[in-house]
């Protein structure tokens, strides 16, 4: 078989977690509506209005760790509890769910649990998140049109059409039930669950057989564990797209302009054993190289995939809760489960309402559109080799054929040219991003450093100016006007005026006063230095 590209395989080994340190990110929780199915309808689920009735039977292949005998495993007490539970985060929901629950001493009174770890996992997280919306898929439909039945052969020689096709409703009670009791061991390929009150155990093979897969056939060394491999390298992406001399416009990374069967594929893979909530438009990781093997007729460990994503599930409280009609087909076998289902596997018909999509050329599976050009060829020169039998001998010899040179066909290398253009465009965009950072980083310190101290100090300059011209403004209103200045003069004058007045009057009264009583003399104290009067000249001498 031509394979249409190599992958970067690691070598084949068993599938060995550290589950204790597995927290990846998360999906969104937004629910999923194809516009391609015209029965997939919108869903919202709503705890307190789930069915009201649901029991399993007492049949399974390990025994209740419980003393729980003869008790009726029903679900329908669980629907109606309302407990309080611890508050998480992402480190202590991881640690705390990778200890073994079921090999711990039982330290709750709820039966529905073990330890209160899965009670409060239960009550305090997975009751409000959504279960994601599964469909089976309807391979009648795609037999129905050129561009897509070859796929059916591809999924029946691979040993996924029956699973593809398996249809089962499931309780979302059930299932979330499962999912906080859930314990998987990896090495062993085993894992256990409580329905109701009683806990259950399986095998890988039996969760396969379950849900129409031949375990020994997805799981033999023929198979491609895809979880063990390296993502496909993004420049094999283009080869997965239309050329470009069709003029169909590619999104390489993205599904715009994908050839018809990875196209196809991608849908599938989304609703089926490969879920995914968030941007439909792009495809990342894995998923190409699940594309790539469907594509090159390779067996895939469809288990493999889901048990590593339930491994990484039960560590994450961010995503959503996938695989439930995978979950409660197992759940119904070993259980013998004869309760409500209220959510229903509906059908999915890819681009069903796609008219351009169903009609367009289609791209043939890798090498068959070489095998028709090898065929086509044998048979010219079949008529050559006749031709020339019969004019053996009439015709001389005929010249050696001209040397052709290989020419490239139309569009052969506008993938290539695409790529790198796409890989150019993104480094200058990145380039351009990191700049305005680096900008914008210069910006902000320059801004931090210089603009809001300057902007502090003349605040506080126009602070204090203001405070200044206030006071200013208080002294001036404190100042007389003209009109008081000149009442002040005034009032000055006439102080005056009555002042040289008594001045006047009171010198005429100490003049008349002292003419008829003389002014007596002052004491000798009056005044502060004795007269000097000489002394008297010596007598004359006898």
């Amino acid at each position: 078989m031509f394979l249409w590209l190599n992958l970067d395989l690691r070598p084949p080994r068993k599938i060995v977690k550290a589950t204790a340190t597995k927290i990846k990110k998360a999906m969104t929780s937004k629910r999923q509506r194809d516009s391609d199915d015209s029965d997939d309808v919108d869903y919202a689920p709503n705890v307190s209005e789930m069915a009201a009735a649901s029991s399993v039977g007492d049949v399974g292949d390990e025994s209740s760790e419980e003393d729980t005998e003869g008790v009726d495993n029903d679900v329908t007490d669980l629907m109606g509890l309302d407990l309080p539970s611890r508050q998480w985060t992402a480190e202590s929901y991881a640690n705390a769910r990778a200890v073994d629950q079921f090999s711990l001493p039982r330290d709750t009174n709820i039966l529905f649990f073990k330890t209160e770890v899965q009670k409060d996992v239960y009550f305090g997280h997975l009751i409000k998140k959504n279960v994601f919306k599964h469909q089976t898929i309807d391979l009648g439909y795609m037999r129905q049109h050129q561009v897509m039945t070859d796929l059916v052969d591809r999924f029946q020689q691979m040993g996924l059409a029956d699973f593809l096709q398996h249809r089962c409703d499931w309780n979302e009670t059930v299932i979330r039930q499962f999912y906080a009791t859930l314990e998987i061991n990896m090495v062993e390929e085993t894992f256990r669950w409580t329905t109701g009150k009683r806990t259950y155990g399986a095998t890988f093979a039996q969760f396969a057989e379950a849900n129409q897969l031949d375990y020994n056939v997805i799981n033999s060394e023929h198979s491609m564990n895809v979880v063990l491999e390296n993502p496909l390298d993004e420049n094999d992406y283009p080869m997965f797209y239309e050329p470009a001399n069709l003029g169909i416009a590619r999104s390489f990374g993205g599904t715009q302009g994908l050839r018809h069967h990875p196209a196809v594929i991608n849908k599938i893979v989304r609703v089926t054993f490969m879920p995914k909530s968030g941007n439909k438009d792009k495809i990342r990781g894995h998923y190409w190289n699940v594309i790539s093997h469907i594509m090159n007729g390779n067996r895939i460990n469809v288990i493999a995939l889901i048990m590593d994503q339930l491994a990484d599930l039960r560590l994450n409280m961010e995503m959503n809760l996938y695989f439930a009609p995978y979950i409660m087909s197992i759940i119904k076998v070993k259980t013998s489960f004869r309760g409500i289902c209220e959510s229903k596997h509906t059908p999915f018909r890819p681009f069903k309402n796609d008219n351009a999509f169903l009609l367009r050329p289609l791209t043939p599976f890798p090498g068959d559109d070489m095998d028709a050009e090898a065929q086509g060829q044998d048979d010219s020169d079949d008529d050559a080799h006749m031709g020339a039998a019969a004019a053996q001998h009439a015709m001389p010899p005929p010249h050696p054929p001209a040397q052709q040179q290989w020419a490239p066909p139309a569009g052969y290398f506008d993938p290539y040219f695409a790529s790198m253009q796409e890989s150019m465009s993104s480094q200058i965009a990145g380039l351009a991003s990191q700049m305005q950072n680096q900008m914008n980083l210069n910006f902000q310190n320059m801004q931090q450093q210089m603009f809001q101290p300057m902007m502090t100090q003349m605040q506080g300059f126009h602070e204090s100016l203001h405070s200044d011209i206030a006071a200013l403004d208080s002294r001036f209103e404190d100042l007389p006007s003209s009109e008081q200045f000149e009442q002040f003069e005034q009032r000055q004058e006439q102080l005056e005026q009555r002042f040289d007045a008594f001045s006047t009057a009171f010198t005429g009264f100490s003049d008349h006063f002292y003419s008829v009583f003389p002014a007596p003399v002052p004491p000798p104290e009056f005044y502060p230095h004795q007269p000097f009067y000489p002394p008297p000249p010596p007598p004359p001498a006898v």
